[in-house]
């Protein structure tokens, strides 16, 4: 690798930190809270876990629908946004109604 600062050459053997870690212990940590202060009335539920997989790497992802993207705008405090976002993707709400959604705006803009 090259330095930034003075443009010298490091060998990638004498660095004090990997790239590729061993640590998996993530897994079963809970998730971290988001920084939003939450105000939704819904139960989290965690998406599902999927893992890809080759033959030297393994990638641990999160699934993520428009009802997380509702959820985490309501957690914000931005009902419009989760309104938005409903109104955008009608046919993919699996845990909120339109009706819903536009009754918690209306609320949000009333208060």
């Amino acid at each position: 690798t090259i330095d930034a600062v003075d443009g010298s050459k490091e060998s990638d053997d004498n660095d004090a930190q990997s790239v590729d870690s061993e640590d998996y212990s993530f897994l079963f940590r809970p998730p971290k809270v988001n920084q939003c202060t939450s105000t939704s009335t819904t139960t989290n539920v965690l998406p599902p876990i999927m893992v890809i997989a080759s033959f030297s790497d393994a990638v641990v992802a999160r699934t993520r629908g428009i009802d997380d993207a509702v959820d985490h705008a309501f957690s914000c405090g931005k009902n419009a946004l989760a309104l938005k976002r409903g109104l955008q993707y009608k046919r993919e709400l699996r845990r909120y109604d339109i009706d819903d959604l536009t009754n918690e705006y209306l609320d949000a803009l009333l208060r």
